[in-house]
Protein backbone atom coordinates (compact mmCIF):
# COMPACT_ATOMS: atom_id res chain seq x y z
CA UNK A 1 0.00 0.00 0.00
CA UNK A 2 0.82 3.40 0.08
CA UNK A 3 2.59 3.78 3.60
CA UNK A 4 2.29 8.18 3.74
CA UNK A 5 2.54 10.13 6.84
CA UNK A 6 -0.88 11.83 7.41
CA UNK A 7 -2.16 14.26 9.73
CA UNK A 8 -5.19 13.26 12.00
CA UNK A 9 -6.98 15.33 13.93
CA UNK A 10 -7.90 13.43 17.36
CA UNK A 11 -11.67 12.93 16.09
CA UNK A 12 -10.13 11.35 13.28
CA UNK A 13 -7.61 9.34 14.69
CA UNK A 14 -9.83 7.61 17.30
CA UNK A 15 -12.26 6.99 14.29
CA UNK A 16 -9.68 5.19 12.39
CA UNK A 17 -8.39 3.25 15.55
CA UNK A 18 -12.23 1.78 16.16
CA UNK A 19 -13.14 1.17 12.55
CA UNK A 20 -9.92 -0.03 10.64
CA UNK A 21 -6.69 0.12 13.24
CA UNK A 22 -4.88 -2.41 10.78
CA UNK A 23 -4.35 0.98 8.68
CA UNK A 24 -2.69 2.87 10.76
CA UNK A 25 1.12 1.63 10.99
CA UNK A 26 2.56 3.23 13.61
CA UNK A 27 2.32 6.75 15.25
CA UNK A 28 4.72 9.43 14.10
CA UNK A 29 4.17 12.68 16.44
CA UNK A 30 1.75 13.99 18.72
CA UNK A 31 1.05 17.48 19.31
CA UNK A 32 -1.13 20.43 20.21
CA UNK A 33 -2.89 22.46 17.46
CA UNK A 34 -5.97 24.61 16.61
CA UNK A 35 -8.76 22.58 15.31
CA UNK A 36 -11.31 23.96 12.45
CA UNK A 37 -14.71 22.51 11.89
CA UNK A 38 -17.57 23.61 10.15
CA UNK A 39 -20.39 21.65 8.35
CA UNK A 40 -21.39 20.65 5.28
CA UNK A 41 -24.52 19.57 3.18
CA UNK A 42 -24.58 17.39 0.77
CA UNK A 43 -26.92 17.64 -2.55
CA UNK A 44 -29.56 15.03 -0.76
CA UNK A 45 -29.63 16.88 2.65
CA UNK A 46 -27.02 14.51 4.24
CA UNK A 47 -24.63 16.48 6.97
CA UNK A 48 -21.06 15.63 7.75
CA UNK A 49 -18.85 17.74 10.36
CA UNK A 50 -15.11 18.27 8.52
CA UNK A 51 -12.52 18.77 10.89
CA UNK A 52 -8.78 20.62 9.74
CA UNK A 53 -5.76 20.91 11.36
CA UNK A 54 -4.10 24.72 11.10
CA UNK A 55 -1.98 23.10 8.35
CA UNK A 56 -5.44 21.87 6.32
CA UNK A 57 -6.85 24.89 7.02
CA UNK A 58 -4.48 27.11 5.25
CA UNK A 59 -4.36 25.17 2.42
CA UNK A 60 -7.94 25.47 1.76
CA UNK A 61 -7.38 28.90 2.25
CA UNK A 62 -4.58 29.36 -0.52
CA UNK A 63 -6.79 27.01 -2.56
CA UNK A 64 -9.40 29.92 -2.80
CA UNK A 65 -7.21 33.19 -1.90
CA UNK A 66 -7.89 35.81 -4.41
CA UNK A 67 -9.20 35.80 -8.08
CA UNK A 68 -10.30 32.11 -8.68
CA UNK A 69 -12.06 30.37 -12.18
CA UNK A 70 -13.72 27.05 -10.88
CA UNK A 71 -13.06 25.14 -13.70
CA UNK A 72 -12.35 21.28 -13.94
CA UNK A 73 -8.55 21.80 -12.98
CA UNK A 74 -9.50 24.00 -9.86
CA UNK A 75 -12.50 21.42 -9.08
CA UNK A 76 -9.86 18.65 -8.84
CA UNK A 77 -7.23 20.22 -6.56
CA UNK A 78 -10.25 21.13 -4.07
CA UNK A 79 -11.13 17.22 -4.43
CA UNK A 80 -7.71 16.14 -4.40
CA UNK A 81 -7.19 18.05 -1.02
CA UNK A 82 -10.48 16.91 0.82
CA UNK A 83 -9.72 13.07 -0.87
CA UNK A 84 -5.79 13.18 -0.41
CA UNK A 85 -4.73 15.74 2.57
CA UNK A 86 -7.70 15.54 4.46
CA UNK A 87 -8.13 11.43 4.44
CA UNK A 88 -12.32 11.85 4.05
CA UNK A 89 -14.41 8.83 3.16
CA UNK A 90 -15.47 9.53 -0.76
CA UNK A 91 -19.27 10.70 -0.18
CA UNK A 92 -17.90 12.97 2.37
CA UNK A 93 -15.54 14.24 -0.32
CA UNK A 94 -18.91 14.73 -2.82
CA UNK A 95 -20.80 15.99 -0.38
CA UNK A 96 -18.17 18.92 0.48
CA UNK A 97 -17.62 19.71 -3.33
CA UNK A 98 -21.18 19.83 -4.19
CA UNK A 99 -21.45 22.31 -0.80
CA UNK A 100 -18.74 24.30 -2.12
CA UNK A 101 -19.75 24.08 -5.84
CA UNK A 102 -22.71 25.45 -4.59
CA UNK A 103 -21.46 28.34 -2.92
CA UNK A 104 -19.44 29.33 -5.89
CA UNK A 105 -22.72 29.29 -7.95
CA UNK A 106 -23.99 32.48 -5.86
CA UNK A 107 -20.36 34.45 -6.91
CA UNK A 108 -19.72 32.78 -10.49
CA UNK A 109 -19.70 35.97 -13.20
CA UNK A 110 -18.52 35.46 -16.39
CA UNK A 111 -16.71 32.06 -15.75
CA UNK A 112 -14.78 33.27 -12.88
CA UNK A 113 -14.87 34.33 -9.33
CA UNK A 114 -13.87 38.47 -8.25
CA UNK A 115 -13.02 36.99 -4.31
CA UNK A 116 -12.33 33.34 -3.43
CA UNK A 117 -12.62 34.46 -0.18
CA UNK A 118 -16.27 35.74 0.06
CA UNK A 119 -16.62 31.72 -1.10
CA UNK A 120 -15.20 30.70 1.84
CA UNK A 121 -17.04 33.08 4.46
CA UNK A 122 -20.35 32.20 3.05
CA UNK A 123 -19.69 28.41 2.69
CA UNK A 124 -18.01 28.36 5.83
CA UNK A 125 -20.61 30.38 7.89
CA UNK A 126 -20.41 28.12 11.06
CA UNK A 127 -16.76 27.97 11.31
CA UNK A 128 -15.46 26.81 14.84
CA UNK A 129 -12.09 27.00 16.43
CA UNK A 130 -10.73 25.02 19.49
CA UNK A 131 -7.46 23.81 20.76
CA UNK A 132 -6.81 19.42 20.07
CA UNK A 133 -4.26 16.56 19.82
CA UNK A 134 -3.38 16.33 16.35
CA UNK A 135 -1.58 12.59 15.29
CA UNK A 136 1.09 12.41 12.62
CA UNK A 137 1.11 8.68 12.07
CA UNK A 138 1.91 6.59 9.14
CA UNK A 139 -0.99 4.67 6.76
CA UNK A 140 -1.81 1.92 4.69
CA UNK A 141 -3.59 3.98 2.17
CA UNK A 142 -5.19 0.86 0.75
CA UNK A 143 -5.93 -0.43 3.94
CA UNK A 144 -7.36 3.17 5.03
CA UNK A 145 -9.73 3.58 1.79
CA UNK A 146 -11.08 -0.29 3.08
CA UNK A 147 -9.08 -2.65 0.56
CA UNK A 148 -8.36 -4.92 3.05
CA UNK A 149 -7.14 -8.41 0.85
CA UNK A 150 -5.04 -6.52 -1.26
CA UNK A 151 -4.19 -3.26 -2.72
CA UNK A 152 -5.76 -2.66 -6.27
CA UNK A 153 -4.20 -3.15 -9.59
CA UNK A 154 -4.25 -0.17 -12.56
CA UNK A 155 -3.13 -1.48 -16.24
CA UNK A 156 -2.10 2.38 -17.46
CA UNK A 157 -1.54 3.46 -13.68
CA UNK A 158 -3.68 6.64 -11.99
CA UNK A 159 -4.11 9.90 -12.84
CA UNK A 160 -2.99 13.11 -10.36
CA UNK A 161 -6.00 12.33 -8.57
CA UNK A 162 -5.75 8.50 -7.76
CA UNK A 163 -8.65 7.86 -10.73
CA UNK A 164 -7.65 4.41 -12.94
CA UNK A 165 -6.18 6.21 -16.10
CA UNK A 166 -7.41 2.99 -18.25
CA UNK A 167 -11.31 3.80 -17.53
CA UNK A 168 -10.25 7.40 -17.71
CA UNK A 169 -9.03 6.98 -21.39
CA UNK A 170 -12.58 4.73 -22.07
CA UNK A 171 -14.24 7.93 -20.58
CA UNK A 172 -12.86 10.55 -22.58
CA UNK A 173 -12.72 8.23 -25.88
CA UNK A 174 -16.42 7.88 -25.38
CA UNK A 175 -16.80 11.91 -25.15
CA UNK A 176 -14.75 12.18 -28.81
CA UNK A 177 -16.47 9.44 -30.48
CA UNK A 178 -19.88 10.82 -29.68
CA UNK A 179 -19.03 14.02 -30.92
CA UNK A 180 -17.20 13.10 -33.77
CA UNK A 181 -19.77 10.86 -35.22
CA UNK A 182 -22.46 13.43 -34.53
CA UNK A 183 -20.36 16.31 -36.71
CA UNK A 184 -19.63 13.23 -39.44
CA UNK A 185 -23.90 12.80 -39.23
CA UNK A 186 -24.81 16.36 -39.72
CA UNK A 187 -22.41 17.34 -42.09
CA UNK A 188 -23.00 14.55 -44.72
CA UNK A 189 -26.86 15.32 -44.05
CA UNK A 190 -26.78 18.75 -44.67
CA UNK A 191 -24.09 18.09 -47.61
CA UNK A 192 -26.28 15.65 -49.11
CA UNK A 193 -29.04 17.86 -49.49
CA UNK A 194 -27.37 20.90 -50.69
CA UNK A 195 -24.98 19.00 -52.72
CA UNK A 196 -27.41 17.40 -54.23
CA UNK A 197 -29.85 20.04 -55.16
CA UNK A 198 -27.01 22.64 -56.22
CA UNK A 199 -25.20 19.59 -58.68
CA UNK A 200 -28.73 18.48 -59.82
CA UNK A 201 -30.50 21.60 -60.88
CA UNK A 202 -27.49 23.67 -61.91
CA UNK A 203 -27.75 27.13 -63.29
CA UNK A 204 -28.38 30.01 -61.21
CA UNK A 205 -29.49 28.23 -58.18
CA UNK A 206 -26.49 26.33 -58.17
CA UNK A 207 -24.02 29.35 -59.26
CA UNK A 208 -25.51 31.53 -55.90
CA UNK A 209 -25.57 28.75 -54.02
CA UNK A 210 -21.79 27.91 -54.61
CA UNK A 211 -20.91 31.65 -54.02
CA UNK A 212 -22.47 31.50 -50.57
CA UNK A 213 -20.76 28.37 -49.37
CA UNK A 214 -17.09 30.31 -50.34
CA UNK A 215 -18.36 33.07 -48.16
CA UNK A 216 -19.02 30.64 -45.43
CA UNK A 217 -15.81 28.37 -45.58
CA UNK A 218 -14.12 31.55 -45.83
CA UNK A 219 -14.88 31.66 -41.87
CA UNK A 220 -11.90 30.69 -39.74
CA UNK A 221 -12.47 27.57 -37.77
CA UNK A 222 -10.24 28.59 -34.79
CA UNK A 223 -12.16 31.72 -34.19
CA UNK A 224 -15.42 30.72 -34.91
CA UNK A 225 -14.99 27.99 -32.06
CA UNK A 226 -13.00 30.76 -29.81
CA UNK A 227 -16.53 33.07 -29.72
CA UNK A 228 -18.97 30.09 -29.40
CA UNK A 229 -16.71 28.95 -26.46
CA UNK A 230 -16.57 32.36 -24.81
CA UNK A 231 -20.31 32.64 -25.72
CA UNK A 232 -21.75 29.59 -24.66
CA UNK A 233 -19.18 27.61 -23.02
CA UNK A 234 -17.98 24.10 -23.76
CA UNK A 235 -20.76 22.28 -23.75
CA UNK A 236 -20.70 19.46 -26.40
CA UNK A 237 -23.72 20.92 -28.27
CA UNK A 238 -21.39 23.96 -28.45
CA UNK A 239 -17.92 21.96 -29.95
CA UNK A 240 -20.66 20.21 -32.52
CA UNK A 241 -22.06 23.45 -33.54
CA UNK A 242 -18.38 24.92 -34.01
CA UNK A 243 -17.33 21.89 -36.19
CA UNK A 244 -20.81 21.79 -38.31
CA UNK A 245 -20.42 25.23 -39.16
CA UNK A 246 -18.45 25.35 -42.10
CA UNK A 247 -17.84 21.62 -41.89
CA UNK A 248 -20.85 20.44 -44.54
CA UNK A 249 -19.23 22.52 -46.77
CA UNK A 250 -16.84 19.51 -48.20
CA UNK A 251 -19.06 17.01 -47.94
CA UNK A 252 -21.50 18.94 -50.43
CA UNK A 253 -18.89 19.84 -52.99
CA UNK A 254 -18.47 16.11 -53.47
CA UNK A 255 -21.74 15.38 -53.52
CA UNK A 256 -22.45 17.72 -56.03
CA UNK A 257 -19.78 16.68 -58.03
CA UNK A 258 -21.18 13.43 -57.82
CA UNK A 259 -24.40 14.70 -58.89
CA UNK A 260 -23.11 16.34 -61.72
CA UNK A 261 -21.29 13.54 -63.08
CA UNK A 262 -24.28 11.00 -63.07
CA UNK A 263 -27.45 13.43 -63.85
CA UNK A 264 -26.67 13.22 -68.06
CA UNK A 265 -26.30 9.61 -67.62
CA UNK A 266 -28.21 7.52 -69.57
CA UNK A 267 -30.56 5.39 -67.61
CA UNK A 268 -31.60 9.06 -65.85
CA UNK A 269 -32.45 10.19 -69.68
CA UNK A 270 -34.55 7.16 -69.73
CA UNK A 271 -36.16 7.47 -65.88
CA UNK A 272 -37.03 10.92 -66.90
CA UNK A 273 -38.14 9.59 -70.16
CA UNK A 274 -41.07 7.36 -68.57
CA UNK A 275 -42.44 10.67 -66.53
CA UNK A 276 -39.93 9.74 -62.94
CA UNK A 277 -40.04 13.11 -60.97
CA UNK A 278 -36.76 14.67 -59.62
CA UNK A 279 -36.99 13.11 -56.40
CA UNK A 280 -37.30 9.64 -57.89
CA UNK A 281 -34.45 10.05 -59.75
CA UNK A 282 -32.23 11.54 -57.13
CA UNK A 283 -32.97 9.23 -54.58
CA UNK A 284 -33.07 5.93 -56.63
CA UNK A 285 -30.83 6.89 -59.72
CA UNK A 286 -28.50 9.27 -59.07
CA UNK A 287 -27.54 8.83 -55.21
CA UNK A 288 -26.93 4.78 -54.88
CA UNK A 289 -24.39 5.63 -57.68
CA UNK A 290 -22.81 8.23 -55.25
CA UNK A 291 -22.94 6.53 -51.93
CA UNK A 292 -19.92 4.56 -52.20
CA UNK A 293 -17.97 8.06 -51.92
CA UNK A 294 -20.55 9.92 -49.18
CA UNK A 295 -19.47 7.02 -47.02
CA UNK A 296 -15.91 6.91 -47.61
CA UNK A 297 -16.10 10.81 -46.93
CA UNK A 298 -18.17 10.04 -43.74
CA UNK A 299 -15.77 7.30 -42.31
CA UNK A 300 -12.81 9.69 -42.90
CA UNK A 301 -14.65 12.83 -41.24
CA UNK A 302 -14.69 10.81 -38.04
CA UNK A 303 -10.33 11.00 -37.53
CA UNK A 304 -9.91 14.19 -38.66
CA UNK A 305 -12.89 15.46 -35.99
CA UNK A 306 -11.01 13.21 -33.49
CA UNK A 307 -7.94 14.75 -33.50
CA UNK A 308 -9.17 18.18 -33.92
CA UNK A 309 -11.30 18.36 -31.04
CA UNK A 310 -8.28 16.28 -28.97
CA UNK A 311 -6.08 19.12 -30.01
CA UNK A 312 -8.34 22.17 -28.97
CA UNK A 313 -8.64 20.39 -25.36
CA UNK A 314 -4.92 19.89 -25.08
CA UNK A 315 -4.35 23.64 -26.17
CA UNK A 316 -7.58 24.33 -23.31
CA UNK A 317 -9.72 26.03 -25.53
CA UNK A 318 -12.15 23.13 -25.29
CA UNK A 319 -12.95 22.04 -21.56
CA UNK A 320 -16.04 20.20 -21.07
CA UNK A 321 -15.82 20.75 -17.17
CA UNK A 322 -16.82 17.53 -15.55
CA UNK A 323 -16.98 15.22 -18.24
CA UNK A 324 -13.24 13.83 -19.73
CA UNK A 325 -11.87 13.86 -22.78
CA UNK A 326 -8.40 12.65 -24.84
CA UNK A 327 -7.31 16.05 -25.20
CA UNK A 328 -7.77 16.85 -21.15
CA UNK A 329 -6.30 13.80 -20.05
CA UNK A 330 -2.84 15.03 -22.66
CA UNK A 331 -3.37 18.49 -20.75
CA UNK A 332 -3.28 17.05 -17.42
CA UNK A 333 -0.52 14.08 -18.53
CA UNK A 334 2.14 16.97 -19.92
CA UNK A 335 1.56 18.99 -16.16
CA UNK A 336 3.39 15.92 -15.22
CA UNK A 337 4.87 14.45 -17.33
CA UNK A 338 8.48 14.66 -15.61
CA UNK A 339 7.21 13.28 -12.49
CA UNK A 340 4.29 10.60 -13.99
CA UNK A 341 5.32 10.20 -17.71
CA UNK A 342 2.77 7.27 -18.46
CA UNK A 343 -0.26 10.20 -18.19
CA UNK A 344 0.69 11.79 -21.16
CA UNK A 345 2.13 8.34 -23.06
CA UNK A 346 -1.27 6.27 -22.66
CA UNK A 347 -3.57 8.60 -24.34
CA UNK A 348 -1.24 9.83 -26.90
CA UNK A 349 -1.13 6.00 -27.95
CA UNK A 350 -4.37 5.54 -27.82
CA UNK A 351 -5.63 8.24 -29.75
CA UNK A 352 -2.66 7.42 -32.34
CA UNK A 353 -4.20 4.02 -32.53
CA UNK A 354 -7.58 5.41 -32.87
CA UNK A 355 -6.76 8.03 -35.22
CA UNK A 356 -5.07 5.12 -37.49
CA UNK A 357 -7.58 2.76 -37.41
CA UNK A 358 -10.51 4.95 -38.51
CA UNK A 359 -8.16 6.16 -41.51
CA UNK A 360 -7.47 2.56 -42.33
CA UNK A 361 -10.68 1.62 -42.55
CA UNK A 362 -11.77 4.11 -44.57
CA UNK A 363 -9.14 3.75 -47.16
CA UNK A 364 -10.02 -0.35 -47.10
CA UNK A 365 -14.08 1.01 -47.18
CA UNK A 366 -13.07 3.36 -50.41
CA UNK A 367 -11.07 0.38 -52.03
CA UNK A 368 -14.24 -1.56 -51.46
CA UNK A 369 -16.93 0.82 -52.80
CA UNK A 370 -14.70 1.95 -55.58
CA UNK A 371 -12.20 -0.34 -57.02
CA UNK A 372 -10.85 1.92 -59.35
CA UNK A 373 -9.43 4.50 -57.01
CA UNK A 374 -7.58 1.14 -54.91
CA UNK A 375 -4.09 2.13 -53.80
CA UNK A 376 -4.64 6.09 -54.30
CA UNK A 377 -4.28 8.50 -51.10
CA UNK A 378 -6.55 11.13 -51.33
Amino acid sequence: GDNAIRTFTNDRYQQVMNDNPDAIIEVVDTFGDTLYRFEVIGEDGSEHTISLSTLQYNTLVNLFSGQIVPDEAFTDDVEEFFALNVDLPIDVVEDAMFHLEFYMGQFLEAGQISNGEDVLDEALYDLRERDDLMYRVRVDHFQLVGYTDRAPSYWFGTDNNGRDLFTLIWLGARTSLIISFTVAILNIFIGIVLGALGGYYGGKFDLYTQRLFEIIGGIPFLPALTLLVMRFGSAPWVVVLAFTLTGWIGPSRTVRAQFYRYKNREYVLAARSLGAGDGRIMSRHIFPNAVGTIVTATILMIPMVIFTEATFSFLGIINYGSMTSIGRLANIGQTYMHQSFHLLLYPSIFISLLMLSFNMFGNGLRDALNPSLRGVEE
